[in-house]
């Protein structure tokens, strides 16, 4: 039986919930409970599947929104990314997005594997970092799709419709 996108569709909607930047606590957090769960999936299975295919649906799912508001605002992927993170970064402060290497990593090199490889390493090196990287993976995508509404590109509903067929073509194939 294949796997499922849902828990990765199911972090995106819980990263739109505004609760989960509000949360001053994790466990307040509807995207870190989606992140929690998967990893006592993976506890009770003696694993990491569920983790890693929902990070890297999560990028999976960022990358395709990333080019899309890159199309749109006619640039290329890596510049909109430039421009996110500059923007981030006056917002936050320095190292606030810390999922920008793995992004740039499927934009530029368009191989999963080298994308692959850094989440898994990242697990093994720091399982804290992973899943606050697996969150903030969600919520990049959800702060896509709000520009996407934002830009009239796409409503919410839309968006989310097209990111189910993607990723359920991703993680049928």
């Amino acid at each position: 039986m294949p796997n499922s996108h849902e828990p990765i569709m199911a972090l995106v909607r819980a990263s739109l919930d505004p609760a989960s930047r509000e949360a001053e606590r994790r466990i307040d957090s509807p995207a870190c409970r989606v992140v929690t769960q998967a990893a006592r999936a993976d506890a009770d299975a003696g694993g990491a599947g569920s983790l890693h295919l929902l990070a890297i649906g999560a990028a999976v799912a960022a990358t395709g929104l990333t080019i899309v508001l890159a199309e749109h605002r006619n640039i290329t992927p890596e510049a909109f990314l430039d421009t996110f993170e500059e923007a981030q970064q006056a917002h936050d402060g320095p190292g606030r997005f810390t999922a920008t290497p793995l992004l740039r990593t499927l934009l530029l090199n368009d191989r999963m594997r080298s994308s692959a490889e850094l989440v898994v390493q990242l697990f093994h090196d720091d399982q804290e970092k992973y899943f606050d990287l697996v969150v903030e993976l969600g919520e990049y995508a959800a702060t896509c799709i709000g520009f996407i509404e934002t830009l009239r590109i796409s409503t919410v509903d839309d968006t989310l419709a097209d990111l189910d067929r993607m990723l359920r073509d991703f993680v049928s194939t």
